[in-house]
């Protein structure tokens, strides 16, 4: 997976992307936090990196013949986090999932 980091915050909603060379721990802490205002501190301790590294392990590309596609879905300080296989990271606060706004 190689791409390049690219963030936007629209609405609420926080989308970046992650790749080989970036932690996706540290990518999600940082979309919770941005779409939360809590800090970091806060948001390490409600999610493990263990999980992300599983999340990285499900869509690794490099050591298999047939590429993971898809999306993970789950909720960290009450945000939806969005892991696509594709590189994709998208934080939705609650607000905006109720709003109408998510993806």
């Amino acid at each position: 997976m190689s791409r390049t980091s690219q963030t936007t915050t629209t609405t609420g909603i926080y989308r970046t992307t992650w790749n080989e060379t970036t932690s996706l721990h540290d990518v999600i802490v940082e979309g919770v936090v941005t779409a939360t205002g809590r800090t970091r501190s806060t948001i390490e301790d409600q999610y493990d990196r263990a999980h992300a590294r599983s999340l990285r392990d499900l869509f690794d590309t490099d050591n298999t013949s047939v590429p993971s596609t898809g999306v993970v879905k789950f909720v960290v300080a009450a945000c939806t986090v969005s892991v696509h296989s594709d590189g994709r990271l998208i934080v939705e606060p609650p607000d905006s999932i109720h709003h109408g706004t998510s993806t």
